[in-house]
């Protein structure tokens, strides 16, 4: 147990306060920075006394850690002020000059925390590249820690690349040292929540998550109120403690000179009440702020014990911009195949030309497409690979804001594209065919705490039965979570997919096995993850043969649990598209039940010859204009435009909405929440029953029992997922409801500011996450708190029924009720029109 696990079990620590702020109050001249001006990290050779005076007063005032006067003393920042030879003696000093103002003050439970800046260069933008950041914290470190530091403090960071440099020199450099202190990280945010690079705070968490930090918090940039958003969300999804240290309000130019707009008694009202109310562990005061400025706050905290929050890991990836979840709802989560040299001829071509333009451009399109993540796959025989991925990753860091999977087994390659990618990504793959290369992944890995995908194969080769997948699975996992100390959360499985194209006899059984091993693996072993290469099903076969087995192929994967896929989505049927028979036969196929007179991949092949249609759509001509109407509109047609303009000289235009329409996009929903219909499908339904609308338009009756329902539909606070909440609204306006769509993670004021605004007859909240369940809580509560009794419907993965009836209905005067899909909001809209209007009668 560390000093600090100690201490903060009884109070709030309490940091110091801003040193630069301290420092320019002595009105330094040439004489104290010799021939280093504006230097403040030298005055601990030229001016000690100075900054052991500034602890101190710290230190009187109630801080119980106080920071070295070292912010920019990492290598690189020194080197600027020609100052790099010095840069160990420099951060040494300091920890001493902390020390004697600590024996000074006659307290034993001071804390010295060494305070380690970002620097002056991003390596996310290209400026300095990571492996020479790494490089210049080195010899900061060393000084830090052969000065006896009890923390290490990595501040106003803006950059996770810049992060991760730090957090891994500090690491190293206590590996080398024998010794272990406490890391705290803070990042410095803008007013929309976000770093400088544009990194979100919940990407900030998912790429540092699995990192063996003690707290992270936010420091810098704003006052407390302009932060109070940002601390919010941090707490709600922070896995360590949180620390929070403001500045004195927002500067201003008065005379010259920067003044901070907070007195301290604002100042320690202000940060006090957000530290109780959000349970934060560390607090203090950066820019502008003073030891009267501490010692208000030490005041405001006596007596105060903390209830600090930590959060659960949640397995996920991230771009330098973003999070995404590893699990997904409805599973699974897309890896796109677009972006690999063996999946594709287009991406190979372009490679081999050095097009890196049009390879560029590839990878933008398939994050277009709904994907969760992009598999980058560049060895090429004969290839520079790493000058490949240096290349690649160095632009995609930067364009991509869905995460990257990069798909090579070679460690060079590998390390090369985890030193240039700032978010999370996924090593695509290690296996144990060679331990000596594994070691290697294992390794990198571990250190740059990456999601890995384990490929089920060892000396003997790819495990092809159930039992050899399962020893497999067995020996990679005890070795990264023993020896690598990999979080079982950051483990991806693969059972291995093999093709049934070829039709050899020893690959038979294969899928079955593959199958099965899902969801034993996932029993077994349930905080890892599982993925298949779902087109390896398939090859060998033409490529209306190949969509049908991959579809089939990844539906049942789906089924036995699988949690991610690799595969190129728009050559993946919904079931309801392909003929019954086909389908059937790709079962039969899949879980291999031939015979002698029976061959399932013969039977497939010919059946598909004999076949004369170009699609699945499973429309003929013969039919009549409803049924093509119906067809149409289930398969997502756009010309079902055309067909409604025909429909219109024979049939009445209400009869052709409530009588084909609708009936049509209930089956929908029916298909989807059966798991026969994907999300994209749904959606270009969805598009095509806009088109029918538009037609019929001018033929409707200005006024129907829908018209009049507006709908303020919201993803609540916290959460930045909007599929679910988009494909709601387009079910509902395209039934001839007003919504009002004001986005992702807004809050319980905006939405009550919404609300005021736009006077709906109804309020949607929308969240994935299971967190948002509880922010919905808060929401409702807040605007019952505000006479607000309208209908509300709550939907999306993070909710039940149950939970929606005991601990939203209970909070609230007005009807709250529990929405699936778009469909059932629908319905629940419906019914509360018709209740009203018989009221009404009534």
């Amino acid at each position: 147990m560390y000093k600090i696990d100690k201490l903060v079990q009884d109070k709030v620590l309490i940091t110091d306060g801003g040193m630069g702020t301290s420092i320019q109050s002595y009105q330094l001249n040439q004489t104290h920075y010799q021939d280093y001006p504006g230097c403040y990290e030298y005055l601990n050779i030229s001016a000690p006394r100075i900054i052991q005076e500034i602890h101190y007063h710290f230190i009187q005032a109630g801080a119980d850690i106080i920071e070295t006067n070292t912010f920019g003393a990492n290598q690189l920042s020194l080197e600027e002020k020609k100052l790099a030879d010095r840069t160990a003696e420099i951060n040494f000093r300091a920890v001493q000059i902390a020390k004697q103002a600590v024996k000074l003050s006659n307290k034993d439970d001071i804390m010295i925390s060494g305070s380690v800046g970002p620097g002056t260069k991003l390596p996310s933008l290209n400026q300095v590249s990571f492996k020479r950041l790494h490089q210049s914290y080195l010899p900061q470190f060393q000084g830090l820690l052969q000065g006896g530091v009890d923390l290490i403090q990595i501040e106003t960071c803006q950059d996770p690349l810049q992060i991760k440099a730090a957090v891994l020199a500090a690491v190293d450099k206590m590996n080398e040292l024998n010794t272990k202190v406490p890391l705290i990280v803070q990042v410095t945010v803008d007013k929309f929540g976000k770093l400088l690079v544009g990194t979100s705070l919940q990407a900030v968490v998912s790429i540092f998550q699995s990192f063996d930090l003690w707290a992270l918090g936010i420091n810098c940039g704003f006052g407390p109120v302009q932060l109070e958003d940002s601390l919010e969300e941090l707490v709600r999804i922070n896995p360590f403690p949180t620390s929070f240290i403001p500045n004195a309000g927002i500067p201003k130019t008065v005379n010259g000179k920067l003044h901070y707009d907070l007195n301290s008694d604002d100042f320690a009202d202000q940060v006090s009440e957000l530290v109780k109310r959000h349970s934060v562990a560390i607090t203090g005061g950066c820019c502008g702020t003073t030891p009267e400025y501490i010692q208000k706050l030490k005041r405001n905290m006596e007596n105060y014990v903390p209830s600090i929050r930590k959060k659960e890991r949640k397995p996920s990836v991230c771009s330098l911009y973003k999070s995404m979840p590893l699990s997904q709802h409805p599973k699974p989560f897309i890896i796109s195949e677009k972006t690999n040299v063996t999946g594709s001829r287009k991406f190979k071509n372009a490679l081999l030309e050095n097009d890196y333009t049009t390879l560029y451009k590839i990878a933008a399109e398939q994050q277009k497409n709904q994907i969760h993540a992009l598999d980058l796959s560049l060895g090429y025989s004969g290839r520079d690979e790493v000058k490949d991925a240096l290349i690649m990753t160095s632009h995609l860091n930067q364009s991509l804001t869905v995460p990257l999977c990069f798909d090579s087994t070679d460690p060079d390659v590998i390390q090369t594209v985890l030193e240039r990618y700032s978010g999370k990504c996924i090593i695509n793959s290690v296996n144990l065919q060679n331990p000596q290369k594994a070691e290697k992944i294992f390794s990198l890995a571990t250190r740059f705490k990456t999601a890995l995908i384990c490929l089920l194969i060892d000396q003997e080769g790819m495990a092809l039965s159930l039992n050899k997948k399962m020893e497999i699975t067995q020996r990679i996992y005890n070795i990264a979570t023993e020896k690598y100390n990999i979080k079982p959360y950051d483990l991806i499985f693969d059972p291995l997919t093999f093709t049934l194209g070829s039709g050899k006899q020893e690959y038979a059984d294969t899928a079955v096995q593959s199958l099965e091993s899902i969801s034993r693996i996932k029993n077994k072993f349930p905080e890892v993850k599982t993925i298949l290469g779902i087109s390896n099903i398939s090859y060998g076969l033409n490529s209306k043969l190949r969509k049908i087995l991959n579809s089939v192929f990844l539906y049942h994967a789906v089924k036995q649990g699988l949690d991610i896929a690799i595969v190129d989505q728009n050559k993946i049927i919904p079931l309801n598209k392909i003929p019954s028979k086909l389908v059937a036969l790709a079962v039969d196929l899949i879980f291999n039940r031939s015979s002698s007179q029976y061959n399932p991949l013969m039977e497939l092949i010919r059946c598909h010859s004999d076949s004369d249609f170009s699609d699945y759509s499973e429309i003929k001509l013969s039919e009549s204009v409803s049924d093509q109407l119906s067809s149409q509109l289930i398969n997502g047609d756009l010309s079902i435009s055309i067909t409604v303009e025909k429909a219109l000289t024979d049939l009445n235009p209400h009869d052709i909405l409530n009588h084909i329409l609708l009936p049509s996009m209930d089956k929908v929903g029916k298909l989807f929440e059966e798991g026969l219909m994907q999300l994209p499908f749904v959606l270009k339904s969805a598009e095509a029953m806009h088109s029918a609308i538009e037609v019929l338009k001018p033929h409707l009756s200005a006024k129907n029992d829908l018209s009049s329902a507006k709908i303020l539909l919201a993803t609540v606070r916290g959460d930045i997922h909007d599929i679910g909440k988009n494909l709601v609204n387009i079910i509902l306006t395209n039934n001839g409801i007003e919504v009002e769509d004001i986005g992702v993670d807004q809050s319980a004021q905006k939405i009550l500011e919404a609300v005021n605004r736009y006077k709906p007859a109804f309020i949607g909240l929308s969240g994935l996450l299971v967190e948002s369940a509880l922010e919905m809580k808060q929401i409702i509560k807040f605007l019952n708190s505000n006479q607000v009794s309208l209908p509300i419907i709550c939907g999306g993965a993070g909710l039940n029924p149950d939970f929606v009836l005991t601990n939203l209905q209970s909070i609230y005067s007005g009807p709250v009720s529990y929405g699936k899909d778009g469909f059932q909001a629908l319905q629940i809209i419906k019914n509360h029109i018709q209740q009203s209007k018989k009221n009404f009668n009534e």
